[in-house]
């Protein structure tokens, strides 16, 4: 058994692998189910497992989330892709950090007009959607509303030594969930800490490690 971070979180290629998620993680079972299908999908009261046959999965990353991970003590950066705004301590392999840490999701929506939020437990949060303002000083959580094609772009800082526990729910009359994995396309990032896309510069993102 494996701790999850996001390499692993992505399926092997041409490798049968089974997921298990305590009921921690029960806002991801009907992700999942809309992401690859019910049939891989077995639940057990709120925890959950997900199968996946030996194949090709790179289609999978068409969507989700890029993902930055920075640290100023020992100088840090590094670049993944995550399926899901949705933390519970996991980030990139081997990551240690001896001060404040910034994690950074930046994606594009693809959704109708919707009503999100943003939980965290522990840190800072700042939120921008498309050239609008900062969100977030000083919460817990932070409520927003996109637009179809609208740019997203959030930043956790954490003190030292602290585990990122965020998550990203969609708020519809229906109640809340995890946003669908096709509601989301990640954004190239870059190490200057900002993000771009086809033909677009740069643009920078929230979050400002002090050294």
């Amino acid at each position: 058994m494996e701790a999850s971070d996001t390499e692993n979180w992505w399926p092997s290629a041409n490798t049968e692998v089974t997921y298990a998620f305590s009921g921690h993680w029960e806002l991801l079972e009907p992700f999942y189910r809309g992401m690859v299908g019910s049939e891989r999908v077995r639940a057990f009261g709120k925890p959950f497992s997900v199968t996946f046959e030996p194949r090709t999965w790179d289609w999978l990353r068409e969507y989700g989330w890029s993902y930055e991970v920075e640290c100023s003590s020992p100088r840090f950066h590094e670049d993944a892709q995550v399926p899901a705004r949705f933390h519970l301590s996991q980030t990139v392999p081997g990551f240690f950090c001896d001060g404040p840490s910034i994690d950074r999701w930046t994606g594009r929506w693809l959704g109708d007009v919707s009503n999100l939020q943003f939980r965290f437990e522990h840190g800072e949060a700042a939120v921008v959607v498309g050239s609008g303002p900062v969100m977030g000083a000083g919460k817990r959580s932070v409520d927003f509303r996109v637009a179809h094609n609208d740019m997203i772009s959030i930043a956790l800082t954490v003190p030292r030594g602290t585990a990122v526990v965020a998550f990203l729910v969609w708020r519809s009359p229906a109640g809340e969930s995890v946003p669908p994995w096709f509601s989301v396309r990640p954004e190239l990032t870059c190490s200057s800490g900002g993000f771009a896309t086809e033909g677009v510069a740069c643009m920078a993102t929230t979050g400002t490690l002090h050294h």
